[in-house]
């Protein structure tokens, strides 16, 4: 049986070595929050292994790694720092490192976060706090210009340009190229280049981000060069 704390039934060995890799594995990735930018009272785990920042989204989902390991201190010490964050920033910045990144955010997690931790805290005075500083967050940050936009006359809810062309290229579908080139080609200017390439091979779509720079304006020629036709 695998050595953390939960045993779960796993039927073939292969997996519980994994499991026990993988729990073995956390105090390698776990990290001291006082040395960032912006000091953390709790401590934090390295996405992917290798970067020395502390992400916003990656952190939800390690966390839901951490608590069916039965780390859920850790857990919720990651939490309680995106939490800290919102005081000190306004929002939970995309990530904080040798610097606080300040001009965005990243998909907002943080109400699935605290709903994945209180199934096993249950504690209704705690989530009232924490649900009262989510609240100042969505109504002083995300209910704001530029988040709450219009683009091409649509009310969106979006984090930046970059983000709305990322999610396009992601959801892949001909309109969703349509939107993203159109974004690409209304702002040329004011589009964070290296933030675009960085993530695109980070979601594995560098790809469809090439054609998009290659300013294609038929959505059956960039899907027929995607596809290698």
């Amino acid at each position: 049986m695998p050595k953390h704390p939960f045993q779960l039934k796993i039927p073939e060995a292969t997996i519980v070595d994994t499991f026990n890799y993988i729990y073995d594995f956390w105090p390698e990735l776990t990290m001291d929050g006082s040395l960032l930018a912006l000091p953390l009272s709790n401590k934090w785990v390295k996405p992917g292994g290798f970067l020395d920042m502390f992400f916003y989204w990656d952190s939800f989902f390690i966390s839901l790694g951490l608590v069916v390991q039965g780390k859920f201190n850790l857990a919720m010490g990651i939490l309680e720092n995106l939490l800290y964050t919102i005081e000190k920033v306004g929002f939970v910045p995309n990530y904080i490192g040798k610097t606080v990144c300040k001009s965005r955010s990243q998909p907002p997690f943080l109400t699935s976060f605290i709903k994945e931790l209180y199934k096993y805290r249950s504690d209704n005075d705690w989530l009232k706090i924490v649900v009262n500083k989510v609240e100042k967050e969505y109504k002083n940050y995300w209910l704001k210009p530029p988040h709450l936009a219009k683009i091409f006359g649509i009310e969106c809810w979006v984090i930046s340009k970059e983000d709305f062309i990322l999610n396009k290229l992601v959801v892949g579908g001909w309109q969703d190229y349509i939107d993203a080139l159109g974004c690409w080609l209304r702002f040329p200017e004011e589009l964070d280049k290296k933030y675009l390439e960085k993530i695109s091979k980070e979601l594995g779509i560098q790809q469809e981000y090439t054609l998009l720079k290659s300013g294609i304006d038929d959505p059956d020629e960039f899907f027929n060069k995607l596809k290698g036709i």
